[in-house]
């Protein structure tokens, strides 16, 4: 069985806040695609991608180890879980995580 969660993932540049660029966002989608056993499509975004509820119990480790890849990113990603009041939202820099429940 197991426990499902809707994500939702956002990438800005540490220096500006901006979103990162379309190029970057392709990159990181394809590398999020192959952790989770997804299939890579150069095309995909980060809403398409994880638009489908997942199974996804190592989704903080693989946070932490996509932001000491990209070090010039922010991370953030928030999650909805199978009991509606399991909101949370993490951000992750450099290889750090902080945040917690969304509330």
């Amino acid at each position: 069985m197991g426990y499902y969660t809707y994500y939702n993932l956002e990438v800005r540049d540490i220096h500006t806040k901006n979103w990162i660029s379309e190029a970057l966002e392709a990159e990181i989608t394809r590398k999020i695609a192959i952790i989770l056993g997804l299939k890579d499509n150069k095309d995909t975004t980060f809403e398409n991608l994880l638009m489908e509820e997942l199974k996804w119990y190592d989704h903080e480790e693989d946070m932490l180890k996509l932001s000491k890849e990209y070090p010039d990113c922010v991370f953030i990603l928030q999650g909805e879980g199978e009991d509606r009041e399991d909101l949370w939202r993490n951000y992750y820099c450099r290889g750090f995580a902080w945040g917690g429940n969304a509330e």
